[in-house]
């Protein structure tokens, strides 16, 4: 899922004509869009966050994208996740809980 955001403006130069200036920007995942943290999945939690606003924050000579939930926390790209990507990620983290305490349990029975 690729959104594309294109800002435009114009420079005005004396003695020269009107230059337009597009920039395209990708990202992700689109405003309204239901995501859900990565942290809080690896953690076997699903939290899921609404996306109200899409904002490019300059970082050297590009940007990168941060995302507005409705409770105004922002949120890297790299930090969110779809909703079966995080159900993995969660019932990976579980069944690993699940196996260490099925081991403690043989532990104890032997």
């Amino acid at each position: 899922m690729d959104y594309e955001f294109t800002g435009s403006g114009i420079v005005k130069a004396y003695g020269c004509p009107e230059i337009i200036v597009d920039k395209h920007y990708k990202y992700k995942y689109a405003i309204g869009s239901t995501v859900f943290d990565l942290i809080s999945a690896r953690k076997g939690r699903l939290e899921a966050i609404v996306i109200e606003k899409v904002m490019f924050i300059p970082v050297g000579g590009t940007y990168g994208v941060m995302y507005r939930d409705t409770l105004n926390a922002r949120y890297n790209e790299a930090d969110l996740v779809t909703h079966d990507e995080a159900i993995q990620i969660a019932t990976t983290y579980l069944n690993r809980k699940l196996a260490s305490v099925q081991a403690a349990i043989d532990a104890l029975n032997c």
